[in-house]
């Protein structure tokens, strides 16, 4: 049962934070508002480090977010309304079948496999380090000397932490507040609903890239890494950070791969926002990943830039210099 609870309350807390950044991306790209929960993430890993450095506890932060996110979501169905569009619901039918796919062996395996996965220290630094940011403040974990180490020994990982990229960990902090006394056993919840993001943002990039391909290479695209060997790889490690970054990281890709098509200014710059957004989370939760994609997604946007060019053999300076 907590299971679904936490999957619905980070559903509609990041939905509602990332919708209007969905919002605001260009019309013309379909599904844009699948990309509200990813663009929420990358919300709140910024913001959340920042208040809880500012002296505001999780539980506060959780019941703002939520209250934000609500209003957001309201404003939006009563100005447009639910998707009644076919295609609409076959999104949503996908993401929900590999959404229970993922949480499958939680189900069927319980605590030992959920909690007990291959690779404990990782598990044990992040749980530590959320557990401490979810019960104390910043300032009193920050300025713990060796004596307050001495008596809080799990202090002393969170304290090393909140110097590096402690955005996952405080994420989890925010969302654990809704079952304290679950959170060592929900982290793997937590885990999953962000490869489950990565399959809404993987149809996302695969419809709007390749727009004639059919539906079922679409979801062919979306699910082969989260529920392919890699993902689950990912998963069984315990690599929270890369974990929660993985669907910026994959719109990062898609927006390099739409920047060269024929924009208007005004959406050129809404796809920029967009992709500053992406990036700025991806930053915050994974900055070694965000520099590996980087490297990667340069020769990317060189080639769907100068593709096109190629093929009409027409230079179009319009596609690299707006």
């Amino acid at each position: 049962m907590w299971d679904l609870v936490l999957w619905t309350v980070i559903l509609v807390v990041t939905g509602g934070v990332g919708l209007p950044v969905a919002r605001s991306m260009p019309s013309r790209l379909a599904w844009r508002t699948s990309l509200a929960p990813a663009f929420g993430i990358a919300v709140l890993a910024i913001v959340v480090p920042i208040a809880y450095r500012f002296g505001v506890a999780m539980k506060p932060m959780l019941v703002v977010a939520a209250i934000v996110a609500v209003i957001s979501i309201a404003l939006h169905v009563r100005r447009h309304g639910v998707p009644r569009d076919r295609r609409g619901r076959w999104l949503a039918g996908a993401w929900l079948v590999a959404a229970l796919v993922l949480l499958a062996p939680r189900w069927t395996g319980g605590d030992q496999f959920a909690v007990f996965q291959g690779n404990q220290w990782d598990t044990y630094g992040y749980l530590d380090s959320a557990l401490s940011y979810a019960t104390r403040p910043y300032h009193s974990i920050h300025a713990a000397g060796p004596l307050e180490l001495l008596r809080n020994p799990l202090f002393a990982i969170a304290q090393g932490q909140l110097d590096e990229r402690p955005s996952v960990h405080e994420l989890y902090a925010l969302f654990s507040r809704i079952a304290p006394g679950q959170a060592y056993r929900l982290y793997y919840t937590f885990l999953v609903w962000f490869m489950a993001q990565l399959v809404l943002v993987g149809l996302f990039v695969a419809r709007t890239v390749l727009p004639r391909a059919r539906p079922w290479a679409w979801l062919a695209i979306a699910v082969a890494f989260p529920l392919g060997f890699w993902g689950q790889y990912v998963v069984d490690i315990n690599a929270w950070s890369q974990i929660a970054s993985a669907p910026l990281l994959f719109a990062m890709f898609g927006f390099v791969l739409l920047a060269p098509g024929a924009w208007s200014r005004r959406d050129g710059w809404r796809l920029a926002g967009g992709l500053a957004v992406a990036c700025a989370g991806a930053v915050y939760l994974y900055p070694e990943g965000f520099f590996i994609s980087c490297a990667a997604l340069v020769p990317v946007g060189a080639v769907a830039t100068a593709w096109p060019m190629l093929r009409t053999r027409r230079l179009e300076l319009a596609r690299v210099i707006p």
